[in-house]
C-alpha cells in the first residue's frame, strides 16, 4: 500500500467538496498542472483508494421528509 502525499490528499479535498469538478479547477486550487491531477487520479483508482464518485442526496428536497 502506498502512502499518500500532500498533493492526493489536497486532490482528495477537492473532489469531496464536489466530485464532479473539473480537473483543470483542481489543479488550479492547489497549484499543479491539469495532467498532474489528471494522473494521480487514475492512479488512485486504479489502486482503489477512489472507488467512484457518488452522489449525496438531499431526502427533503426529493420527498422523503423522514422528520
Amino acid at each position: 500500500m502506498e502512502v499518500l502525499d500532500e498533493f492526493d490528499i489536497n486532490i482528495i479535498k477537492e473532489l469531496e467538496k464536489d466530485g464532479r469538478m473539473a480537473f483543470s479547477l483542481i489543479a488550479q486550487e492547489i497549484g499543479i498542472s491539469n495532467t498532474m491531477v489528471h494522473q494521480r487520479v487514475a492512479k488512485m483508482t486504479e489502486q482503489g483508494i477512489l472507488k467512484g464518485i457518488k452522489p449525496i442526496l438531499d431526502e427533503k428536497k426529493i420527498g422523503y421528509d423522514w422528520a
